[in-house]
Parts: structure tokens; sequence; C-alpha cells
């Protein structure tokens, strides 16, 4: 947390009010990354006119991430 504090310039104090816990930052930090991922995948397969584009945007995304 001090590290973490440090790169964003601001006090653990600050961190913690608005995150009670390091879980419940680690929890906010994880479903914020998985739903970047979903919203990539599903802009992806919304266009499926092409499997193989799709694929390869699809191979893209998951490299990406």
């Amino acid at each position: 947390m001090d590290d973490l504090a440090e790169e964003l310039g601001m006090s653990k104090k600050t961190i913690y009010a608005g995150f009670p816990s390091k879980i419940a930052l680690l929890k906010a930090v994880l479903l914020k990354k998985f739903d970047e991922i979903e919203e990539d995948l599903r802009r992806i397969t919304s266009d499926s006119s092409d499997v193989q584009v799709s694929l390869l945007r699809l191979l893209a995304c998951v490299q990406r991430h």
C-alpha cells in the first residue's frame, strides 16, 4: 500500500477512504479489468460478418490484455 500511495501521489489514508481494505481495492481493480475485457469482446463479436477477421481481433485482444 505504501508503494501504491506513493505512485498515486496520495496518502494511504486517502486510498482507504475509498476502499475499506486491500482486498476491496484488489476486487475493484480486477472487476474494472474484467469489465474492460468484456467490453472489448462484446465489441469484437458484435460484428461477426467475417469469422476470420473476428478471430484475429479476438486473439489480438487476448494478447493486449
